[in-house]
Order: C-alpha cells, then sequence, then structure tokens
C-alpha cells in the first residue's frame, strides 16, 4: 500500500490493464480544453494573448485566467463562465474508462470509495524530514513542483515523504540548482527518459520537427528547476527572506546529506532531492 492515483489503484485491483489506462489517460488528453484554447474559442481571448499568459505563467504561480483577469484580458464573469464550461467538458478518468468500455459504469463508485479509504492516510500534510523540518524555501519548492510539472509538462504527480537520498534514487537524466541564503538548498531532480522527455515537450510548446536540433534533456531540467526555484524565491521575497539562484549543474550521484522525495507521476518516474547547504 502506498500514495498512488486512480488509476494506478485499478491496475492493482486487476480491474484494468495498463494498456488500457494509457488509453484512457490519451482519451483524457485528446477531449480536454485548456482554459486558453477555451477563452478563444469563446471569443474572449486571441492566440497573442494566450501565448504571452503562457510565457508568463512560466515565472509566475497564477493560473492562466487569473493571469488574464489581472491583465485586464478577461473579466471576473468571463472567467468564472469559462471555468464552469471547463468542468463541464472534463472527463474525469473513471468516466474515460467507462466510455471506453473497459470498466461497468456501476462498479466505478465502489472501486472510488475503496480507493479514497486506502489513500485517506497519505492525506496529511507533507512532513518535512530532519534539518528540512522548519524550512520554509523546502516547503514552497515542493509546493510549486506538482503545480509547475502539471502547468508546463501536463505531468500530474504527488510527492511521497521524504527520506535520505541514496543511489537508488537516482534516473537517467539529473540537474541541480543551488539557492543560496539563510535557509540555503540544493535543488535536484532526477528523472527518466519519458518524465525529461515530456517536461521538453512542455517547455517547448509541443513535439519538435524532425529537422529542428533536440536540447540536451538535462538543460531542459536545469531550466525547469530554474523556475520552479524562481517561484519559491519570489514568495519569500514577500515574507521578507531573501534568498538568490546560481547556475544549474548536471548530472552526479545522490548528495550526502540530501533528502528524496519520490514523485509519484502519471508521466515516467522520477525523484527530487533536497540538500541543506552549509553557510
Amino acid at each position: 500500500m502506498g500514495l498512488k492515483f486512480f488509476g494506478q489503484f485499478l491496475i492493482e485491483e486487476e480491474c484494468i490493464t495498463s494498456s488500457q489506462l494509457r488509453q484512457a489517460l490519451d482519451l483524457m488528453d485528446e477531449t480536454h480544453v485548456k482554459v486558453g484554447e477555451l477563452a478563444q474559442e469563446m471569443g474572449y481571448l486571441n492566440q497573442l494573448q494566450v501565448d504571452n499568459l503562457h510565457r508568463e505563467q512560466r515565472y509566475l504561480d497564477a493560473p492562466l485566467g487569473t493571469l488574464a483577469v489581472k491583465r485586464g484580458y478577461l473579466t471576473e464573469v468571463q472567467l468564472v463562465s469559462l471555468l464552469e464550461e471547463q468542468d463541464k467538458r472534463r472527463l474525469r478518468i473513471g468516466d474515460a474508462l467507462v466510455e471506453l468500455g473497459f470498466v461497468e459504469a456501476s462498479n466505478i463508485e465502489d472501486y472510488f470509495g475503496k480507493f479514497q479509504e486506502e489513500q485517506s492516510q497519505f492525506g496529511r500534510a507533507l512532513t518535512l524530514p530532519g534539518s528540512l523540518a522548519n524550512s520554509r524555501l523546502a516547503e514552497y519548492l515542493l509546493g510549486f513542483f506538482p503545480k509547475i510539472a502539471l502547468r508546463i509538462g501536463g505531468i500530474k504527480l504527488k510527492v511521497v515523504e521524504g527520506c535520505l537520498a541514496a543511489d537508488r534514487h537516482m534516473g537517467a537524466h539529473s540537474a541541480s540548482v543551488p539557492i543560496a541564503g539563510e535557509d540555503g538548498l540544493e535543488l535536484m531532480i532526477t528523472v527518466d527518459d519519458d518524465f525529461a522527455t515530456q517536461l521538453m515537450h512542455g517547455l517547448l510548446g509541443g513535439e519538435i520537427p524532425e529537422e529542428d536540433e533536440v536540447p540536451p534533456l538535462n538543460d531542459v531540467l536545469g531550466e525547469f528547476l530554474s523556475i520552479i526555484a524562481g517561484n519559491s524565491l519570489r514568495a519569500l521575497q514577500e515574507e521578507g527572506v531573501k534568498g538568490r539562484l546560481g547556475p544549474p549543474d548536471y548530472g552526479g550521484s545522490a548528495p550526502d546529506g540530501g533528502y528524496a522525495f519520490v514523485l509519484v507521476s502519471t508521466v515516467g518516474k522520477g525523484t527530487l532531492v533536497l540538500t541543506p547547504m552549509q553557510s
């Protein structure tokens, strides 16, 4: 038993296969309408405005709709109507499995109830281990990570309680950035090919044409970490805490004194490592 998504739970219950889950996730992606796309469809925004908002989202922790209202592109009433319409069209994993004929509609609610009961023990706030216990920077980094991974790469993930980092946590691609300050930390991400490739496509806006040069995946991870660290530092500045982001480093082994937070992800596998810096 452990932290997981509903689809993974259904596989363990032998209700569906991995292939069926992938088909259901693909159907959800195909039918999902983003707020920016919906705003264009309804005539509220144009393509240039949406592109500008997407670029701005990389550096600000805010949904596209919220930024659009802040910039005067949308009214509050328009945003509410967009979110209501988006919710009406959203296809949940259980609905997708039923639509594809993989699970009977009458069984989905029973499985979901069992899933919620099992996962209820993981609903509490994440506890930071060891010397991270009182670190506001660590709290912000772990809080921003799932939101930005979803926003940029379309990756849904959950963060598992931390433990001391070890070689078993290391993936095929790794990058780290130092964040200096009163509560300094080194932020590292180490992931497999699938996770890194999904992030690359998200950062570059989709599939890369064959004639274009594919950037090194470690460079992609470094840029992604810089975005997360930048958002965290801006949040800390609002609390009067200053910090400084250093340049990315690539590769390496599990750092001594680092704490690993395994990522339960819908795409690939990965681990986030936070290491207190010596003052």
